[in-house]
């Protein structure tokens, strides 16, 4: 009878540890929408940027934006406002605005947002 016991437990712990596993979604980590994952530069003012943003929200910078002292910029978005989260002078930093794609053209506004502006993709 003991036996009997430790077997239904046995099996009444591995049911709970199943099904709690198929239950259980998998973290799917940041994605950002399609059409902000691109190249972008701006030309404008005698002034050439240019950044690469990625799908997990990281961004890469050109060496322009970079020698502002500018580092480790990263977006999420929700909905169309955008989140930029980036190190300047040794403070972390999130400037937010709004963020819209039309075909190639990228526009950030904002008046919390200092990559305010209109870029192209690449």
């Amino acid at each position: 009878m003991k036996n009997t016991f430790k077997i239904f437990g046995i099996i009444a712990l591995a049911a709970v540890i199943g099904l709690s596993m198929v239950s259980c979604k998998e973290d799917e980590g940041t994605k950002l929408p399609d059409e902000l994952v691109a190249k972008w530069y701006y030309d404008e003012d005698c002034m050439f940027l240019e950044f690469e943003i990625f799908s997990d929200g990281t961004v890469a910078l050109s060496d322009l934006y970079s020698s502002t002292g500018v580092k480790n910029v990263s977006i999420s978005v929700s909905g169309n406002v955008i989140y930029m989260t980036y190190t300047y002078g040794g403070y972390t930093l999130t400037d937010v605005g709004n963020w819209k794609v039309a075909g190639k053209v990228l526009t950030l506004d904002g008046d919390d947002l200092s990559f305010e502006g209109v870029y192209y993709k690449k």
